[in-house]
């Protein structure tokens, strides 16, 4: 992924993998300190994809209602950043 974040769930879901698949490889190498910190960015990036394509569900208007597709970058504006 580029430096700029990605909108693309489906990039934040294949980082995801990768952290996983490298959580795997130290767990056979015996470093559970890095098992679990790969696993925790793991469940980070799938959260990660998991919410940005909840919004951009929430934001398609179905066929019935007549809007216009809301743009996903106001939606975001409106979740809190901590």
């Amino acid at each position: 992924m580029r430096h700029e974040e990605s909108s693309y769930p489906q990039d934040w879901f294949r980082v995801g993998n990768k952290e996983l698949n490298r959580a795997r490889y130290l767990l056979n190498g015996g470093d559970l300190d890095g098992t679990g910190f790969n696993i925790q960015q793991a469940v980070e990036k799938y959260l990660k994809g998991y919410l940005l394509s909840s919004i951009l569900r929430s934001t398609t208007p179905s066929a019935s209602s007549g809007q216009g597709r809301m743009n996903w970058r106001e939606k975001t504006q409106e979740i809190p950043h901590n």
